[in-house]
């Protein structure tokens, strides 16, 4: 069984010290931390070691009722940050 901690983003100290082998973020979370470097960097080592999962963060913004968001630009966003940041693709 894999256990994924969640929220490097929120969490970037505690995550780059314990480094847990497994981790899960939301594209939600980052594009609201403004794609903090550090996490990028993070994301990518955890990446290449095949533990770390990208959601799409979609129940994230849909739950904030106050909060606009055009779902359409959010997708090609989130695709985007995927290509660019090379995350791997589960087959």
């Amino acid at each position: 069984m894999k256990i994924f901690l969640a929220t490097p983003a929120t969490h970037t100290k505690i995550f780059t010290k314990i480094n847990p082998r497994y981790c899960l973020e939301t594209f939600f979370e980052l594009k609201r931390k403004k794609k903090d470097s550090d996490i990028i960097k993070y994301m990518q080592y955890k990446n290449k070691q095949a533990s770390f999962l990208l959601d799409s963060g979609a129940f994230s913004f849909m739950r904030d009722k106050n909060q606009l968001i055009d779902f359409d630009k959010y997708v090609e966003d989130y695709v985007k940050f995927i290509d660019e940041q090379k995350i791997l693709k589960i087959k």
